[in-house]
């Protein structure tokens, strides 16, 4: 039976469409429609406002404004209209009479003054299905309280916005986006606003694909000083006792960190932001060595690596005219962490001390042409430096799943990362459209100088084989004698020759997207994206994109249902740093050599000797003809609104990998012999040696089905989240993933390295008697494959990754019996081979709360009441004082009831306390699958460090206080 084809999906899509098209089509000039932009008072644009209107015979909708601030509503029947706004942190904005008239499209701009009342505000979506292409109910919005719950180690922030968003397809993952900016890390969570997860997965505007995505809106100024301080501290005494540590190390966390903002003149505003971090963290080593009588020996040690970090943002609005506005943001790090590349296998001495500074300058200038048009421009400039510092020099020692020792990876490194990068954005409402256009292009310099391995590297197969080399040395054996016995190194490898490397690298995209609101039960969204980059030949990168959403009931409230549709063509973009690979081990500038089965450890010879041994002499190349990969992906979702004020979607999504990148060896020797290299290569044919390609061969299959739900049941209770069921096959797992026989992939082909099956989360908001909120987030996964591997290179490809067979012949001595079968891992003809990604790993429960009690004192502020406006034609708002934090929009839910979780106070003390890991359940990094190790199927470490957070002292469960003082 022939596999249902994805691009067969799409046209069976679009033809949908078009028919579901025609019957609405009769309606639209007995229709009119309501659309403009939400701004705030300084004049910058608002995203994420909830625009809700309410008209004749019990007519409602809500409709988010997008990244441009600009709504929609068409399908209107003729009459007066009541339009109000929320949005957490202003107040809200109401309308009591806007006149809609059939056929013609009424402009109305919405200005929201800031809130005097630090409202609360839920997780969640728009709390009701919409047809709005960005008004998925499978939309996660954290502002307000929720966003206070979430962690300020921006390593545990990333981990729990990743657990909202649910995964992603293919191995890549998600993107974040700060203020529509690519490529951006994480602010620090005191100047975000609002973050928005799997907004309009389907979007033109978007290269990568939505489900997943992140976008995050940092905070503006106000027309009043407001600002927070607010201190976190953890210790060792708090935590829990990481169990392959052989006690629990000294840790301590003290973070201290304050904003402020406010006018600068009645035209400008500005906010400022600092942080100082002092972690005194820990890496735990669990490594397996030889002691006293050369005996294998378990090597555990809990080492600190102190970091020192020093971070400033800065943010400044400025209304330049009546319909233009800048806004201006700054951000610098400096980050230093002593004993930095320690892990499970790594030993003390391959510990450096690195140097990390970081620097962000972004400009951001917004023009409402007309009553109907938005036009952005947007400019970043963004640069990285890491300066590296190794303990040690000494030669490196590997020993294949047991231990690593000598000289730090990286050796003595310095890099510089610049990048600059310009949007340019026109949104236009006309009639039932909503048309965007623009385009990105993104240009960087990389360069680096890395004497990383010009130090030299033993490499054993096995610990066995160390311990025979350590005895013979010990008793004066030669080098053959060693060899004859087990022993010896498998192999050397040495770096050689120019450190330094530099590369540029420049890629466009352009789009064009229109969301045409055919009736206000129907929406379709077509658009088509071109992309282009440099470094590589390919220049047909067309992607279309086209969803829809459909209410076919027409129903509000508990009957309400929407169907949404969309396939969409999403390419990757080939990193810069596979072309610094290349730049660095050319053969010319810089070369690798590898000597197989080396006969001079633990010697370190002279460059000149050596050359006389070398049998390989290894160089990276990229494939000429090397085509950008992309995924092709249909989704149909069903999202329904249900009783208690809550909406629940389910979603089918199929997707496609195509060109999946992958390294091959292309010059490996077989029979003795190396083979004609590869055409696509460049390089001549009779090169020796090792040619490692990079090219774009690999596919995936990947099929996941979403349930999300959303309810918010009162003031005191929100709850959000969501199941997922996945498959994924494949027969690459990226850039840096070798087939076990260069000369064949197909017995490539097997489960995904990103393939878990099921994942649930579950997070929410609860305030309690007593003023107390807890704000859990439980996440649960069934566990992720890992391959099975022989140990050994058996084709002396220079790649030790290849599998064993399944045994037919169980009396041979290479047979090894486990509980996920019997493997023989000296393969013989007719033996089948090991399927990749055989094993799998154990699941995952991870359990985090965050409990806090918020009071207040000083004055009452004025509440957000005020006069409304109700003239059709300008926008109003309401009175009061500015001056509360900003959020996001999703309607009141809990702490909105002012005296429990939040405050209505001038001044507010926040005390909390937030448990990663609250249950310390002990969750398991993959096994060991090394045939050969003595720690076969074996976990070693705790998995996911991000749940306890990197820098919790690798503790298993981690306890932090924090108080904030807010006015």
């Amino acid at each position: 039976m022939k596999r249902f084809s994805i691009f067969r999906a799409a046209c069976v899509l679009l033809a949908a469409a078009l028919i579901l098209c025609s019957a609405p089509l009769r309606a639209q000039a007995q229709t009119g429609l309501i659309s403009g932009v939400v701004l705030d008072s300084s004049g910058a644009v608002v995203p994420g406002a909830v625009v809700e209107l309410s008209g004749p015979a019990g007519f409602q909708s809500k409709a988010p404004s997008d990244a441009q601030g600009r709504y929609l509503v068409s399908g209107l029947a003729p009459g007066d209209y009541r339009v109000q706004v929320t949005v957490a942190g202003f107040d809200r904005y109401e309308v009591s009479r806007l006149r809609v008239t059939a056929g013609r499209t009424l402009t109305h701009r919405i200005t929201l003054a800031l809130s005097s009342v630090r409202s609360e505000i839920t997780v969640g979506g728009q709390g009701q299905v919409d047809v709005d292409p960005g008004a998925s109910a499978s939309t996660v919005v954290v502002s307000g309280q929720n966003l206070r719950a979430l962690s300020s180690n921006r390593d545990n922030l990333a981990e729990d916005l990743q657990a909202l968003a649910g995964p992603s397809v293919g191995p890549g993952g998600g993107e974040i986006f700060v203020d529509g900016f690519s490529g951006g890390k994480l602010p620090s969570k005191a100047s975000i606003r609002e973050i928005r997860v799997n907004s309009n997965p389907f979007s033109a505007e978007y290269d990568r694909l939505g489900f997943g995505r992140v976008e995050i809106f940092t905070k503006p100024g106000a027309n009043t000083f407001r600002g927070e301080v607010g201190l976190e501290f953890g210790d060792a005494r708090f935590n829990a006792r990481n169990p392959f540590a052989l006690d629990k190390p000294p840790y301590q966390r003290k973070m201290i960190e304050g904003n402020v903002g406010g006018p600068i003149s009645k035209r400008s505003s500005f906010y400022l932001a600092l942080e100082r971090f002092n972690i005194q963290q820990v890496a735990v080593i669990n490594a397996l060595t030889l002691g006293s009588g050369l005996n294998p020996t378990r090597f555990q040690q809990s080492v600190v690596t102190p970091v020192d970090m020093t971070e400033m943002e800065s943010r400044v609005d400025y209304q330049l005219s009546t319909n233009n506005t800048l806004v201006a943001r700054f951000f610098t790090e400096q980050r230093t962490m002593k004993n930095a590349g320690l892990s499970t296998f790594t030993l003390p001495t391959r510990a450096s001390t690195n140097d990390t500074g970081e620097t962000t300058v972004q400009l951001t200038e917004t023009a409402l042409i007309g009553p109907s048009a938005v036009h952005e421009v947007r400019l970043q400039y963004s640069r990285d430096t890491t300066a590296g510092r190794p303990t040690s020099t000494a030669t490196g020692v590997q020993v294949t799943d047991s231990f690593t020792g000598g000289s730090a990876e990286g050796g003595d490194y310095r890099s510089r990362d610049s990048r600059f990068e310009a949007t340019d954005l026109l949104s236009i409402s006309r009639n039932r459209h909503m048309i965007k256009l623009g385009g990105r292009v993104r240009s960087g310099r990389q360069s680096d100088l890395s004497l990383s391995n010009f130090n030299g590297s033993f490499l054993f197969n096995t610990l066995e084989a160390y311990r025979i080399t350590q005895a013979g040395l010990t008793s004066g054996l030669s080098a053959a004698q060693i060899r004859a016995m087990g022993g010896g190194a498998s192999q050397f490898t040495l770096t050689a020759g120019d450190a330094f490397a530099a590369v540029r690298q420049t890629d466009a995209g352009m789009y064009l997207q229109d969301d045409w609101r055919i009736h206000r039960r129907f929406t379709v969204t077509t658009g088509f994206r071109y992309e282009l980059q440099t470094n590589i030949g390919d220049r047909r990168n067309l992607a279309p994109r086209i969803g829809i959403a459909w209410a076919p009931g027409g129903g509000t409230g508990n009957r309400a249902g929407v169907i949404r549709a969309g396939f969409g063509m999403f390419y990757e973009r080939v990193s810069a740093g596979l072309t610094m690979d290349a730049l660095r081990l050319d053969g010319a500038r810089r070369r690798q050599y590898v000597v197989p089965n080396p006969d001079f450890y633990p010697n370190l010879a002279p460059l000149s000797a050596l050359s006389g041994k070398v049998v390989d002499q290894a160089i990276r190349v990229m494939d000429r003809n090397l085509h950008a990969p992309y995924i092709a992906q249909v989704a149909v979702t069903y999202e329904r609104q249900l009783p208690g004020n809550t909406t629940m979607s389910l979603t089918y999504s199929n997707s496609r990998g195509v060109r999946v990148l992958r390294s091959r060896n292309i010059n490996a020797p077989l029979t003795g012999t190396y083979n004609p290299l590869d055409a696509n290569s460049g390089v001549r044919p009779g090169v020796g040696g090792n040619v490692y390609l990079y090219e774009a061969s690999g596919f995936f299959r990947q099929t996941q089905v979403l349930a999300n739900w959303n309810t918010r049941l009162n003031r005191n209770l929100s709850l959000l989240g969501y199941y997922v069921w996945g498959k994924a096959y494949s027969d690459s797992d990226g850039a840096g993933s070798f087939p076990s026989n260069s000369y064949n992939i197909a017995g490539e082909y097997g489960r995904a390295g990103f393939d878990v099956r099921h994942r649930i989360m579950l997070g929410g908001n609860i305030v309690a008697p007593l003023g107390l909120t807890f704000s859990p987030l439980v996440t649960a996964s069934s566990g992720m494959p890992f391959n099975i591997t022989a140990g050994r290179d058996l084709n002396g490809d220079s790649i030790f990754n290849d599998r064993p067979a399944l045994a037919t012949d169980l009396a041979r001595a290479s047979v090894v019996r486990t509980s996920y079968g019997i493997f023989d891992t000296s393969p013989i003809a007719g033996e089948a081979i090991a399927p990749r990604n055989l094993g799998n790993g154990p699941g995952q429960v991870v359990v985090n709360l965050r409990v806090s009690r918020s009071f207040g004192f000083g004055e009452v502020s004025s509440g957000p009441a005020g006069p409304a406006a109700t003239d059709e034609h300008h926008s109003g708002q309401g009175s009061g004082a500015p001056g509360g934090a900003p959020g996001g929009p999703g309607g009141h839910g809990p702490g909105d009831d002012h005296g429990r979780g939040s405050s209505d106070r001038r001044y507010t003390l926040t005390f909390s306390v937030a448990a990663r890991n609250l249950l310390n359940t002990v969750n398991l990094a993959p096994p060991i699958g090394n045939l050969s190790s003595p720690l076969f199927a074996t976990s070693v470490a705790i998995s996911g460090g991000g749940r306890r957070g990197p820098g919790s002292g690798g503790a298993n469960r981690n306890l932090e206080m924090s108080v904030r003082f807010s006015f």
